[in-house]
């Protein structure tokens, strides 16, 4: 294979198939988990609401009980999938070092939760504010912050130098 300076895309598409095939179970269960999860909440909200809707009287109560079923399922999926993001970030860092990665050692990732959650939140307002501007403005920044969990899990960085490395890795 050739040097990393003058590999080609078919290089690069062979060492990712290669990896695939040394973690098959891992890499895809970063992809099914969070998809059956969100299939899991959808489906009884989703039932939830067209029952509710081919009620010919209207329920307050039963329709205050929809709403915070549907909040509640909302935001376990946002939780979820905060938490999930910064599993596939650690897994996929760990599995690109060459270090073994088991289905138990995927979910140790409290260490990086806060800092996560901080750059989560800074992001989000600063994609929110760019995206009020014009959407471009949003799509940079949600560009520039792309690597924010990476540096998090890998170089143990905090919220806002790990959105630095971020921005300095894009530029």
């Amino acid at each position: 294979m050739a040097t990393s300076s003058t590999r080609s895309v078919t290089d690069y598409i062979q060492l990712g198939w290669e990896d695939f095939t040394k973690n098959p179970l891992i890499l895809l269960s970063l992809v099914i988990v969070p998809f059956l999860l969100h299939m899991a909440v959808s489906i009884p909200a989703n039932f939830l609401n067209v029952y509710m809707k081919t009620q010919n009287e209207t329920n307050l109560g039963l329709t205050l009980i929809g709403i915070g079923i549907s909040l509640l399922l909302g935001l376990f999926q946002v939780v979820f999938h905060f938490f999930w993001t910064v599993v596939q970030s650690r897994t996929t860092y760990r599995l690109a070092k060459g270090q073994k990665v088991e289905f138990g050692d995927m979910l140790f990732v409290t260490p990086y939760l806060i800092p996560a959650l901080g750059a989560s939140l800074i992001n989000m307002l600063a994609i929110s504010v760019g995206m009020v501007m014009l959407i471009i403005p949003g799509l940079i920044v949600l560009l520039m912050v792309s690597f924010t969990n990476f540096f998090i899990v890998s170089r143990n960085m905090g919220a806002i130098e790990a959105i630095q490395a971020s921005f300095q890795t894009v530029m």
